[in-house]
């Protein structure tokens, strides 16, 4: 109750003692973040009779992107098998892509309670940047999802277990993910097969560290360093780190963040205002909402 994170009971309410509606959580509603585990899968998608994409896709959409090269979808977002090996439309260029949320259409202070993004009630929409998508055609993409949501919603909605009182919502963690640029000692390896298995013993090792870390708690790049270090072994590393980062954030959609040797840590503060005032009209309230996430395609090596 109250909770600034909170956005499906927040309202503007208008008074007669006051010139201006007055900003109000009015209670009743509970999202439940659930950090269970972040996927990649290739799907293919079918435009309607006017070129749009509405996923029907079952677990929480955070993030499209390309298939790496030779990547072909083996299923339709709806789960069942595609009809046919290649699919009839190629996407070429990553920013032709955007994800909007269909739910989440109402003005600031108008009823909020189709914010329902990472969530499996989020209706989501495929949409391009640039040229329009062609009438009943496919391409296929890799999403990045919140796997199992769909498990906890039901549970919560289940006749037999669901609060009768409040209006219950699973729904993943809003996601920052890492990328880091590493200096290694003498140079990068020159074989491929042994810079893809670096990146995996890294990424291993990131995510041994983030694993000590709790929802929304800082990430220190020498702490993050030390776990590298500590486990890869057979190649020395320059203390220069840097990470850069990219938030997908079920409420604003994407947003890029840096982290500075000098500073060194990324924290709650760092990402977003974490005032507690009825200011949702202009602040991220993601201060105790989000996770940090690390995948090899991230990792750059010099």
């Amino acid at each position: 109750m109250g909770d600034y994170e909170q956005f499906r009971d927040y309202r503007l309410l208008p008074l007669s003692v006051s010139p201006t509606p007055v900003p109000v959580h009015m209670g009743g509603f509970v999202d439940v973040y659930c950090k269970t585990t972040l996927r990649e899968k290739v799907i293919r998608f079918t435009t309607d009779a006017q070129g749009n994409v509405f996923s029907n896709f079952g677990q929480p959409l955070v993030y499209i992107s390309l298939p790496s090269a030779g990547e072909k979808a083996v299923e339709n977002d709806d789960g069942s098998p595609v009809q046919t090996q290649d699919p009839t439309l190629v996407i070429s260029d990553l920013n032709d892509l955007r994800i909007e949320d269909l739910q989440y259409t109402s003005p600031i202070g108008a009823p909020q309670e189709e914010e329902t993004g990472f969530s499996t009630k989020q209706r989501v929409k495929v949409s391009s940047a640039g040229i329009a998508f062609a009438a009943n055609a496919t391409f296929d993409v890799k999403v990045l999802y919140w796997d199992s949501i769909d498990s906890v919603q039901n549970y919560l909605s289940d006749p037999q277990t669901r609060v009768v009182s409040g209006n219950y919502l699973a729904r993943g963690f809003n996601v920052v993910e890492l990328l880091p640029s590493i200096q290694i000692v003498g140079g990068v390896p020159t074989a491929p097969e042994d810079v893809a298995d670096l990146k995996t013993q890294i990424v291993v090792a990131l995510n041994a560290y983030l694993d000590t870390l709790g929802p929304s708690e800082s990430f220190v790049l020498a702490d993050a360093l030390g776990f590298i270090t500590s486990r890869v072994t057979q190649y020395q590393f320059n203390n220069n780190m840097m990470v850069r980062t990219a938030g997908y954030f079920s409420r604003l959609g994407m947003a890029s963040f840096a982290v500075s040797p000098s500073s060194g840590v990324l924290s709650a503060d760092y990402l977003s205002n974490t005032s507690s005032n009825h200011d949702e009209q202009g602040t991220i309230k993601i201060a105790r909402t989000f996770v940090f996430y690390v995948r090899e395609k991230g990792v750059t090596l010099f």
